[in-house]
């Protein structure tokens, strides 16, 4: 199992957006060199939460389907696929955290989002090999000003 860090487009980080809200969003396109190689168990670190930021929800936009089977999930270092677990990389579209389905959309309470008390990312784990699908992920949420 790998874990990948390189990005393919936008900062990969959630950036405040003028305000107490805050958006990030990356693209990870598995036809790029850095990751036509990623094969089953492969963890790609997407989007960079710094500590102090709650994370209201997720979502995952396949904008390229793989062309085979290919699913996925949606998680943290903690819970790796705590956001979304089996989406399918072969059918393009987009797909939103759940409340009461998705264990991080819902652990601050119900449909609350995950406080994140210390830096860590949001990560694809993929459940097979992927070489063609483009993902592109949105979280959205806010950051503490005290933390």
């Amino acid at each position: 199992m790998a874990t990948n860090t390189t990005k393919t487009d936008n900062s990969g980080a959630i950036q405040n957006q003028g305000g107490l809200m805050v958006v990030g969003q990356e693209t990870i396109d598995f036809s790029h060199k850095d990751f036509n190689t990623s094969a089953a168990s492969d963890v790609i670190q997407v989007m960079n939460i710094p500590a102090g930021t709650v994370v209201l929800k997720v979502y995952t936009h396949v904008v390229t389907a793989e062309g085979g089977t290919l699913t996925f999930d949606v998680g943290d270092g903690t819970d790796p696929n705590g956001w979304d677990d089996a989406v399918n990389g072969n059918s393009t579209g987009m797909n939103a955290t759940t409340e009461g389905t998705d264990a991080l959309a819902d652990s601050l309470g119900a449909g609350a989002g995950k406080y994140y008390s210390a830096d860590d990312t949001i990560d694809i784990t993929l459940d097979n090999a992927a070489d063609a699908a483009k993902i592109h992920l949105i979280a959205v949420g806010f950051k503490s000003t005290e933390a």
